[in-house]
């Protein structure tokens, strides 16, 4: 997460992007042609690193350049893009799992590459965060950025000289208070009750976008689906791929309508509930199916309620949670903030991975009871930490963790339908 910030922050938004694309691609070639298990688990780890790069960068360049009335929905609908990987990865298994020898997972090893072979091919197209390059005292080209993607090559239209005012404003303050060391910018969480609160928020996202019930369903579907009585590779695997499709479809549509209509602490609220919902009834289904497996109805409630998890979870998670965590942090803080959320997402997958594993074997449906605590206890955490941002600029959000004082930005500086000036 450092090499992150490192890039990223020194040489732009477009740069972290290329260095994690390179590293992809590189995992990617490794892991399809390895011959062992060492080289295998070697490229995965450089997947890992590439991706997180990646993931850092590709965020911060979303929602600092977005216009501003279509900075949450592109920013959900980019983050709703690992549901789409699964839709990929689900499908390619599916069909090539009938193959012969190494076949059946050398193309989908391969197939990992091609989204960074086209991201890498675009980036020469791509314009640099209008941020990142004000911060690197390039005004000129920030303002060309702003005009030709938010007023059609206006540059005296009033969004465009109010965003350059603002992020002018905003970059200043945070100059002022913030170091310039890399190593040492990591400190700033620490510094002030704001950036506390920040950093509160972005671990707590991070656990709960990984132990809400979420890597059950993901990484544990198969023995799920078995103790429910689907048990042929066909049937797994089908079932599995179209739960990614559904799980995409509806993380895709609610970034697009409900994302900006309802606000952000209002969808997590809604989705821990949805959650909690279905993780009940897949308990109560399987419990009963363990007890008569005769009971088809069951059987079919449990698996019912497990696709309805993923689109529980998309509700609040696939596009909201990293829009969210990207938004409350400031421009110095952006990408270091989104590298330790993706680290800490990784610790935790780590540790529920292994956890799991061991449950899912030992007590069977009886986890499950685990995560309906989990579920429970973040909703009421979520209830009290997590403010609302929606309707401030990026910089007028600081105000909500900072005070008034925090940027001289008001909160509503640009109308909600991002065409003007608001009074």
């Amino acid at each position: 997460m450092l090499f992150a910030s490192l890039v990223t922050d020194g040489f732009g938004r477009r740069a972290g992007m290329a260095c994690g694309g390179l590293l992809c691609c590189l995992g990617a070639a490794l892991q399809a042609s390895t011959m062992n298990l060492t080289w295998f688990c070697m490229a995965r780890g450089l997947l890992g690193a590439g991706a997180t790069i990646n993931a850092a960068s590709s965020a911060a360049l979303v929602i600092e350049s977005a216009h501003p009335a279509h900075r949450a929905t592109f920013s959900a609908i980019f983050l709703t893009s690992f549901s789409l990987g699964g839709v990929v990865a689900a499908w390619t298994t599916f069909g090539t799992y009938v193959y012969e020898g190494s076949a059946s997972w050398r193309i989908p090893s391969s197939i990992q590459a091609v989204p960074s072979v086209l991201q890498l091919l675009g980036l020469y197209w791509l314009p640099e965060s209008p941020r990142w390059l004000l911060s690197k005292n390039k005004e000129e080209a920030a303002l060309r950025m702003l005009s030709k993607y938010h007023a059609e090559g206006n540059v005296n239209d009033p969004v465009v000289q109010f965003e350059y005012d603002t992020i002018i404003a905003g970059l200043a303050q945070e100059a002022a208070a913030n170091s310039r060391n890399p190593f040492q910018g990591f400190r700033e969480f620490f510094r002030t009750p704001g950036n506390r609160h920040r950093l509160a928020i972005v671990l707590f996202g991070a656990w709960c976008g990984e132990s809400s019930g979420s890597n059950i369903v993901t990484y544990y579907m198969s023995p799920v689906l078995m103790s429910v009585g689907i048990v042929s590779v066909f049937d797994l695997t089908l079932v599995i791929a179209m739960q990614q499709l559904f799980a995409w479809l509806t993380a895709t549509l609610f970034a697009l309508v409900l994302t900006d209509r309802l606000g952000r602490r209002t969808l997590f609220l809604a989705s821990y509930a949805a959650m909690l919902f279905c993780l009940v009834a897949v308990t109560a289904g399987s419990a009963v199916y363990e007890g008569d497996p005769t009971n088809k109805g069951a059987a079919y409630t449990a698996i019912t309620f497990f696709f309805l998890f993923f689109p529980a979870y998309s509700l609040g998670f696939s596009g909201n949670l990293g829009l969210y965590v990207s938004e409350i942090l400031t421009f110095h803080l952006r990408v270091k903030g989104i590298a330790i959320f993706a680290a800490f997402q990784l610790i935790f997958d780590v540790v529920n991975l292994f956890v799991i594993a061991i449950g899912v074997t030992a007590i069977a449906w009886h986890l499950y009871l685990i995560f309906i605590g989990v579920v429970v206890a973040e909703l009421v955490i979520a209830y009290f930490i997590l403010p609302e941002t929606r309707g401030p600029s990026l910089e007028g959000v600081a105000r909500i963790f900072d005070g008034p004082s925090a940027c001289t930005a008001t909160a509503e500086g640009v109308d909600n339908n991002g065409t003007g000036i608001a009074k």
